[in-house]
């Protein structure tokens, strides 16, 4: 039965496998490489309909070649697994088809990062850098009924997380974050006036850091001690900010929601 589960598993998780780390990196990066709203708009197509078949092509094998119990075991499998929402990555990279602007707005490359525009949201996904924040400015700057930010990004920069969650509290927008929030990412969702957590919402922390010439991590004292001051001046619990900001940098602390809400850092779930 172990042997069966493993098969199952197998056949569920290589469309996702593929597409998430083959098919849309490609994508994207002939996105970047090919100048045209339509070529951009027919090679993300693309890679959407080649993704979608490859997971019905596995689910339809994996059907074909279950029977009975393993057939059940299969389908109750494959519900957990869409519990999960493993594929979510199609989904959002599908909602930009519905408004081809979009396409525009976005950086697609998927190691650096997205700003994009969801009704009244602002979008920020990938690494918090100089170019994300430009991007930024010029986005809120052209559509002045944004109300909320949502928030997915492994961290970044501290520089221009500080310069973007200024903005958001001037302009006093929520954040959400339903994904991981790490590191310079934290520095955003604090900006919100409202704070929301969603059901699979994770926020790390650790030091602020530099490297040296020999490529170590060394801890920003000043920094981090600025970085204390920021969170409990904007009303979050001192330990808690102290233990934000204090965790080595090849650490990363992730407290809980009900710790997150404690502490004032959060301010409700979803």
């Amino acid at each position: 039965m172990f042997a069966v589960l493993i098969k199952i598993l197998a056949y569920l998780a290589l469309p996702f496998a593929v597409g998430q780390y083959v098919f849309r990196p490609l994508a994207y990066t002939l996105v970047n490489l090919f100048p045209g709203l339509g070529l951009k708009s027919l090679l993300l197509a693309a890679y959407l309909l080649i993704t979608v078949a490859l997971i019905a092509f596995m689910a339809f094998e994996l059907w074909r070649q279950t029977r009975g119990r393993q057939r059940w075991a299969a389908a109750l499998t494959a519900l957990a697994m869409l519990a999960l929402n493993p594929y979510e990555f199609v989904w959002r990279d599908g909602l930009l088809l519905t408004d081809l602007r979009q396409v525009e707005q976005i950086n697609l490359d998927p190691a650096d990062y997205q700003v994009r525009v969801q009704g009244t949201d602002l979008v920020l996904n990938g690494t918090v850098s100089i170019g994300m924040w430009q991007q930024v400015r010029r986005t809120l700057a052209e559509n002045p009924n944004i109300r909320q930010v949502r928030l997915a990004s492994p961290g970044g920069q501290v520089s221009p997380a500080i310069a973007m969650a200024d903005q958001f509290r001037a302009l006093g927008l929520s954040t959400y974050t339903n994904s991981r929030c790490f590191s310079a990412c934290t520095l955003l969702f604090l900006s919100g006036q409202e704070r929301t957590l969603g059901p699979y919402a994770q926020l790390g922390f650790h030091a602020a850091y530099r490297l040296d010439a020999g490529g170590n991590r060394i801890a920003s004292g000043s920094i981090n001690r600025a970085l204390i001051e920021r969170f409990v001046r904007q009303g979050v619990d001192p330990d808690f900010s102290l233990r934000a900001w204090s965790t080595p940098s090849d650490h990363l602390w992730l407290p809980d929601a009900d710790r997150l809400l404690r502490s004032g850092y959060a301010t409700k779930r979803a």
